[in-house]
């Protein structure tokens, strides 16, 4: 219903390429029909880097749980050329984009917006969702926030809630990414997510968003889903899938479909205060290879990668 509030969100009603949305796997060798993922061996791979930080405050929206990433420290994605700075992470429960139907307990949305963004840019977003599945333990870093979560603004209100977090200094390419300790920046394969062209999953829905949804979903305890869901708007906060809005199936990239091997985590991502200062987060060289142009990138190409990696 958003499109009928406001001419200002009409994309979310009539947009046809909009999001969240169903990846559905190809299975077999040959591509099997209702698949939307297309196999890309030169798929460029992604380099984040993200100097540790202290988070501040856990900030309420109305919608989501959210913390921002402060102005004056250096944070960025690269990805075929393209760079983008990170902005901030919300959370969904449960996740909003589904793999074969399934949609994870949880999902953190990193937000980058492009270095030189501006109205009207076909990719002025980058998000990486991160999939959380319910386990015994979760991810160390979870716990810094997540018993510190702050109530929802009250009907009507204009202004956001939030906790202050004064105590703590995030490292996300530890939490997120495995890095190294004392490493700021990561290599991610592109065998390890799904890419696909997509919008905003919350008005205006404009469809400017490059989509990195990671494979392997993380570690969140049930007792952190439910105190989590207890301050979302019904109890959850994700958008319904958008499959059938489009005008045609998504296109969603990825280098293969085998699925890496789940490996023991072994960075918290979660320092003290008194903790030394980590190094300045760096990025690699810029991507050789050209992936971005929207023409290319929505192409449908059907022929299943022959050099056995599948």
């Amino acid at each position: 219903n958003w499109g009928h509030i406001s001419e200002k969100y009409e994309t979310c009603a009539h947009g046809r390429e909009q999001s969240p949305i169903n990846i559905r796997k190809p299975t077999q060798l040959t591509k099997k029909s209702g698949t939307n993922v297309h196999i890309r061996p030169e798929l460029p791979d992604m380099q984040v880097a993200y100097e540790p930080f202290v988070p501040s405050k856990v900030i309420h929206n109305g919608h989501a749980p959210m913390i921002a990433f402060p102005p004056n420290l250096n944070a960025s994605l690269v990805y075929d050329g393209d760079v983008y700075l990170y902005k901030q992470f919300h959370i969904h429960s449960p996740g909003e984009h589904a793999i074969d139907g399934v949609r994870p307990a949880m999902a953190l949305h990193l937000v980058h917006e492009a270095k030189n963004a501006h109205e009207g840019m076909n990719n002025r977003y980058a998000l990486i969702a991160v999939g959380f599945e319910v386990a015994k333990s979760g991810e160390p870093f979870l716990d810094g926030f997540f018993n510190r979560l702050p109530a929802p603004p009250q009907p009507g209100s204009t202004e956001p809630t939030f906790i202050s977090l004064n105590d703590i200094k995030l490292s996300l390419a530890s939490a997120i990414f495995d890095a190294p300790e004392g490493q700021n920046w990561a290599k991610v394969p592109s065998s390890d997510f799904y890419t696909y062209h997509g919008s905003l999953s919350t008005p205006p829905c404009t469809e400017d968003v490059k989509y990195f949804i990671l494979k392997q979903n993380l570690r969140v305890t049930s007792d952190q889903i439910t105190r989590l869901r207890a301050i979302l708007p019904d109890g959850q906060n994700a958008r319904p899938l958008m499959n059938a809005q489009w005008a045609e199936e998504p296109v969603v990239y990825t280098k293969t479909i085998v699925d890496a091997a789940v490996t023991q985590r072994k960075s918290p991502g979660l320092v003290r205060m008194e903790a030394a200062k980590a190094r300045p987060s760096t990025v690699g060289d810029k991507q050789k290879v050209q992936y971005s142009n929207a023409q290319r990138f929505r192409a449908v190409d059907t022929q299943i990668a022959k050099d056995g990696s599948l």
